[in-house]
């Protein structure tokens, strides 16, 4: 069983470098142009299934590919929504990183730190691993592509292929990239990480 996974194309948030978290916001124009492009390497994949978070800027990333794949049933999982960012949401990152230092610092040291407001690594583990489970058992084996965020992407990586969590962020993740794992006798194998089809082509 292959899965792809996508990371939702960028909102005008992710060209201005904002958290966004739970700001529920569309793709941009140049995000689905990417998006476009993406959907259209994936054409020619093998997959069936197509699920995304609860969240507009995921569903609208896999309704372009579905539609181009010609899959009707899109699956929205809210577990698999974004981490809730809280008093961060709507700042830019050198904001956060300037005013509130001891805050990012904290969050970086640990997996249990709570986003003033927000959310842990942790807790977006925790809910992760239940809305996979929820995936999964739709799957009945079949390739699928799920299209998700970049914290939960990195929930992923540390529950399913044990990357450290001070390891995660060293795997650089754009939007509208592909990524493929292989799930094969209950183990997650790497094949692809961060392929870009519209890279060079959308300026």
């Amino acid at each position: 069983m292959n899965i792809f996974i996508v990371r939702h194309g960028a909102t005008e948030w992710n060209e201005k470098d904002l958290v966004q978290g739970n700001i529920d916001l569309p793709l941009s124009e140049k995000g689905r142009k990417a998006v476009e492009k993406t959907a259209e390497y994936l054409k020619s994949i093998n997959f069936k299934m197509v699920f995304t978070s609860n969240m507009e800027r995921s569903k609208e990333t896999g309704k372009i590919i579905a539609e181009k794949k010609g899959i009707n049933d899109i699956i929205s999982i809210k577990e698999l929504n974004e981490l809730d960012c809280g008093d961060w949401e709507g700042l830019s990152m050198n904001e956060i990183r300037g005013e509130r230092v001891d805050e990012y610092k904290a969050l970086m040291d640990s997996p249990d730190y709570k986003i003033p407001g927000g959310e842990s690594f942790h807790d977006v583990v925790s809910r992760f691993k239940k809305g996979w489970e929820k995936l999964m058992d739709k799957t009945r084996g079949e390739n699928i592509l799920f299209v998700s965020h970049i914290v939960i992407t990195r929930a992923f990586l540390y529950s399913k292929l044990g990357i450290p969590y001070n390891s995660i962020r060293n795997f650089i993740l754009s939007n509208g990239s592909v990524s493929m794992f292989e799930f094969d006798r209950n183990r997650y194998f790497m094949k692809l990480w961060n392929y870009q089809p519209y890279k060079n082509e959308i300026s």
